[in-house]
């Protein structure tokens, strides 16, 4: 993809109305929020208009928000990011999705808090109920990490890392064993079994947090390729969902992805 010159920090790039790489973006604020406002980004994202895979996590973060809102999946947003500002206004600079940010979600009696690109506790005593995870692991970032609550206690993860590559270079099955494992396995698997949490199942299981994983799974999302190959899918023996997600395709089996992992956690606690 061709890099975008940006010559106008207040306001969006021509370029980004024209190329459809870029157009949910431009049209974020509306898409998400409000259709009717005037709409300008904080100047700290002129970063991420001159940089592909940064585009692409940022708008992958922007399908997630969207398909937790999907009917068949269900939830509304409580509060966070853009959704802090005031209905009121005629106009809105989108504020920088910075490290740390954070969009409640609620359905029924589950509560989900979906993080963006927040460094993970390495440390028990640096965790607390909004932050209840930490890790052991070497791989301490990942792009979004979702958190799911129901009344009384936390239930699980999902950790997610956007890659803008193949997908050849993310899995291979024959890599596995030993010390074969790219890198971006090693991240994967590091998340889905490295990631623990003195809150989980604290009060249906009080003490019992060593027993259980508090990541369910451990996401790669990835455009497509036509040369992408088949990959036999690692979930059921290693936690890993490789998902695909590409702009302007039909992301109904994205969607399902998102239902059947969140379902998921929510089964595991029921039971």
């Amino acid at each position: 993809m061709q890099e975008v010159s940006i010559k106008e920090t207040r306001s969006i790039p021509y370029t980004l109305q024209l190329d459809y790489r870029y157009r949910q973006i431009y049209h974020l604020y509306r898409m998400l929020k409000n259709d009717t406002v005037s709409v300008s980004f904080d100047s700290k994202y002129d970063y991420f208009w001159k940089r592909t895979d940064l585009l692409y996590e940022i708008w992958g973060f922007i399908q997630i928000i969207k398909g937790l809102q999907e009917a068949s999946i269900g939830f509304c947003i409580q509060s966070g990011w853009i959704y802090n500002t005031r209905e009121s206004l005629q106009s809105i600079c989108v504020p920088f999705l910075d490290a740390g940010t954070t969009i409640i979600f609620k359905r029924d009696d589950i509560t989900l808090h979906l993080i963006y690109d927040e460094h993970l506790a390495v440390k028990r005593e640096e965790t607390d109920r909004d932050h209840p995870s930490f890790t052991n692991g070497l791989h301490t970032r990942p792009d979004v990490r979702i958190d799911i609550f129901n009344q009384v206690e936390f239930i699980g993860s999902i950790m997610i890392d956007f890659k803008y590559r193949p997908i050849w270079n993310i899995w291979d099955n024959r890599k596995i064993a030993g010390r074969n494992q790219n890198d971006t396995m090693r991240q994967l698997l590091s998340y889905r079994n490295n990631v623990t949490s003195p809150y989980l199942f604290e009060h249906s299981s009080p003490g019992s947090w060593n027993s259980y994983r508090s990541v369910n799974e451990s996401w790669a999302i990835y455009p497509s390729n036509i040369r992408n190959p088949n990959v036999k899918d690692p979930l059921e023996d290693y936690g890993i969902r490789l998902v695909e997600l590409t702009p302007e395709i039909n992301q109904a089996s994205f969607h399902k992805h998102l239902l059947e992992a969140i379902q998921n956690i929510i089964d595991r606690a029921r039971h």
